[in-house]
């Protein structure tokens, strides 16, 4: 039976391809658990509730962030399968600069509006709350080059990216809470493992869509785009606000051990996600 699976894999390039996209997340996924369990552990309940509050924010992100990916990842397929790259190309500069824009918008009025943030969430340190801003400059421009390299079948350095992006963020804070940055580390771990993993894909990108730009009526993907970020929304929400809500009004120890017992039990989500 495994001899069968085996000899599949290797001969259908499709299933082959979402065999090594499958295998890069589930990594990922090991090594977000890892960071979780070391950070918490190293840590301690308080900081870690704050560091838990704060993913719950990166959760609901998701809900946009797996929309841009998901829609780029769709209309490139198109465009790349009537070998339409100038199209292809446009979009990708398109979405870069205006996803650009956007990051820089969400940091200003975040980072503007940290001191109310740090109330609500009941965190003393607004400095906290500040270097966790820096993750909006990065996450939605992540999200393009990974739909893009979805779109184009790329999965070979998708997963790469997706690997990356889970390593550095845990060697990094462990070193730099080895080093007595706690929380600091933990926090400033997250953007730069982002970063680099966009700069990987970005030069892949860069590299091999060098054709001139086709331009495309955008109509039609902002159409496919509302209803998908509608249901993302939603089904996000429900298994991520309980955290934040927890560090709102409850003491610091018992939101960092409800954020551990939640990452727990977002396990199973994960896995059959």
């Amino acid at each position: 039976m495994f001899n069968k699976l085996l000899t599949l894999v290797r001969k259908d390039d499709l299933v082959k391809q979402n065999t090594i996209l499958f295998a890069g997340t589930m990594t990922l996924n090991i090594l977000n658990y890892v960071y979780h369990f070391l950070v918490g552990r190293l840590l301690g309940p308080a900081d870690y509730g704050i560091l838990g509050a704060f993913f719950s924010i990166i959760y609901i992100l998701f809900a946009p962030i797996n929309t841009i990916q998901t829609t780029l990842a769709k209309f490139t397929a198109n465009f790349a399968a009537k070998n339409e790259t100038g199209k292809v190309v446009y979009i990708y500069n398109r979405a870069l600069k205006l996803l650009s824009y956007v990051s820089l918008v969400v940091f200003l009025i975040f980072f503007a509006f940290s001191p109310q943030i740090g109330k609500f969430l009941l965190i003393d340190n607004i400095n906290y709350v500040r270097l966790f801003s820096l993750v909006f400059l990065i996450v939605f421009v992540t999200a393009v080059s990974r739909g893009f390299l979805q779109g184009l079948q790329k999965f070979k350095i998708l997963s790469a990216a997706l690997i990356i992006e889970g390593c550095v963020k845990l060697g990094l804070a462990s070193i730099l809470i080895y080093l007595s940055f706690n929380l600091y580390g933990a926090l400033t771990a997250i953007s730069i493992a982002l970063l680099v993993s966009f700069l990987f894909a970005f030069y892949f990108l860069k590299k091999n869509l060098s054709v001139e730009a086709v331009q495309v009526d955008g109509e039609s993907i902002y159409k496919y785009t509302l209803p998908v970020l509608v249901t993302m929304t939603v089904i996000t929400a429900i298994y991520t606000i309980d955290v934040v809500l927890v560090k709102h009004f409850f003491d610091p120890v018992t939101a960092g051990l409800y954020a551990a017992a939640s990452l727990l039990g977002k396990i199973i989500i994960h896995l059959v996600g």
